[in-house]
């Protein structure tokens, strides 16, 4: 069994790099669908789009890495928000991967330049849904989980477990609106700030400080 005060280093490392590596495939990818004709903008950029892939991939790996290694310390202390906790972070790492087969489609229906419109747009709204859910509904929900068995077990300092419930929360209220077509880049941005910056706290605090209680 991996030492409580190397698990909370390693979570910290996969927290950094799955944000780290989702920001990367945004910066690659957000221009070229973002582009008007984003089926030629993706048959001129395929590597940039493969580049995209990979490191969405990347931070696949590391989404599933976190509830793994914090699975057998978060079980002590709840078993069942233990089992949600790994139970949404998956489904999200499910949801993301749908994502980037989609994208990988849309990809490869430019290239064969016989995508209809209708194809490419069908594709493209199951895309944008995967990602929505994934990384708004369903990760919400497993920070929401992760604040709340953080803040029972004081695993970290109260300000920080109740910072991410709390982050959460909005960005789940994000996700809806999302869904619903009734948000706007602005509050977009205002929503998901606290939870990403929770996020990022919590990565340096597990790995400069760790984890707090017994160490193993």
């Amino acid at each position: 069994m991996i030492p409580q005060s190397h698990s909370a280093k390693i979570v910290g490392a996969f927290f950094i790099l799955a944000t780290a590596a989702s920001v990367l495939a945004a910066v690659l990818i957000g221009p070229i669908l973002s582009a008007p004709d984003y089926l030629a903008a993706m048959t001129q950029n395929a590597n940039t789009v493969a580049m995209a892939a990979i490191s969405m991939l990347v931070s696949v790996a590391a989404i599933i890495g976190i509830p793994v290694t914090l699975f057998p310390i978060i079980r002590a202390h709840s078993e069942g928000l233990a089992l949600w906790f790994l139970s949404t972070r998956l489904l999200e790492a499910v949801f993301y991967t749908l994502g980037i087969v989609c994208t990988l489609t849309l990809l490869a229906l430019a290239q064969s330049g016989e995508a209809s419109l209708e194809m490419a747009r069908l594709v493209r709204t199951m895309s944008d849904v995967a990602f929505n859910m994934g990384t708004l509904i369903i990760f919400s929900l497993s920070a929401i989980i992760l604040g709340i068995v953080l803040y029972r077990a004081k695993l970290v300092p109260r300000w920080l477990s109740i910072w991410a419930f709390v982050g959460g929360i909005l960005l789940f209220a994000q996700g809806i609106l999302v869904l619903f077509n009734a948000s706007s880049p602005t509050l977009e941005a205002t929503l998901f700030i606290p939870i990403a910056l929770n996020e990022m706290v919590l990565a340096l605090w597990l790995l400069i400080k760790g984890f707090k209680g017994p160490r193993g």
